[in-house]
């Protein structure tokens, strides 16, 4: 099994449950407040390892008691935490959610000490790998450090996974470098330039991020499954239906994990996108982020029960 490398936020996630998202200048009242372990760094992290995978976080927090119930939750997951640094002048990362009754999200968020990481400790950590593990990096961290490590990893010959989340704009000479990229569809809009509506617009947006360079490209399209161009194929890849959507804070950060940890037993390329969106659907039937990481058995008897009751591609 390939070893999977995670660069990105270790955070704490502030999440009041409301009945409706505030408008600007709005006050609304809280129905619920929870304080859980999140970033999507660490959530893509917990994702992959709750699949079997052999998973290193790498991040750096502060000395707070954020920290602490951050990388507590994210070792009893099975994350090995040898790469995740500690600051001595920034607080851990921290995200404000709202979520609504009907599972939409509002996030604010401020990365703390993740946007300290150096390429000195990026060297450390990407040194240690072996040719063909997988490196998935999000945008939490400063962007040259992202572009960095993308740089290094392929200069290694890793696997490289852009989750281009926070949308951030990606220089030319990145995009030869990625073996997956996957935005979801406001995070495609803002990166292209462009809207677009329907399957076939989003395929020729994900054909667009095929043509400068990037090996397979995918947009998260949440229901509606995901788009997927590569060299030989351009294609929807529907999602599962999933009763009782609690909340989609962490769907895609389900679906990168998955898909890691998929391509790290090699599994075929429409399989693992079949997997990532399986792993997505189950993340929003339960609340938080890395507490709605699913597990493998879930993820499997989900695609059972599909395949049972003729969900096919």
């Amino acid at each position: 099994m390939r070893k999977i490398f995670v660069l990105g936020g270790i955070n704490a996630d502030i999440v009041l449950g409301v009945s409706i998202l505030p408008t600007g200048g709005q006050t609304v009242k809280g129905k619920t407040l929870y304080i859980n372990p999140g970033g999507k760094g660490a959530n893509q992290a917990v994702s992959a390892a709750r699949q079997g995978a052999n998973v290193f976080m790498i991040g750096k927090v502060g000395k707070d008691s954020f920290a602490s119930s951050a990388l507590a939750n994210i070792k009893e997951a099975g994350v090995h935490i040898d790469y995740v640094y500690i600051s001595d002048r920034e607080r851990t990362g921290t995200a404000l959610i709202f979520v609504s009754e009907s599972g939409e999200n509002m996030i604010g968020f401020y990365p703390g000490a993740t946007q300290t990481l150096t390429p000195q400790e990026l060297d450390i950590v990407l040194n240690s790998a072996s040719p063909g593990d997988i490196f998935l990096s999000s945008m939490e961290p400063k962007p040259e450090i992202v572009f960095y490590s993308l740089k290094k990893a392929k200069e290694l010959n890793l696997m490289t996974i852009l989750n281009p989340a926070p949308a951030h704009p990606i220089p030319s000479d990145i995009y030869p470098l990625l073996d997956f990229i996957t935005p979801n569809e406001t995070e495609a809009k803002e990166l292209v330039g462009k809207k677009f509506d329907g399957i076939d617009e989003a395929l020729d947006i994900t054909e667009e991020f095929h043509k400068m360079g990037v090996k397979h490209a995918v947009i998260t399209l949440g229901e509606t499954g995901c788009a997927f161009v590569s060299e030989e194929y351009r294609m929807r890849i529907p999602s599962f239906k999933v009763d009782n959507v609690v909340d989609t804070t962490a769907a895609g950060d389900a679906f990168n994990g998955a898909l890691a940890a998929a391509l790290a037993v090699e599994m075929d390329v429409v399989d693992t996108l079949r997997f990532a969106n399986a792993a997505g659907a189950l993340c929003v039937t339960r609340p938080g982020a890395q507490n709605s990481m699913p597990y493998r058995k879930n993820v499997e008897e989900l695609l059972k029960e599909a395949k049972a009751s003729g969900h096919d591609l």
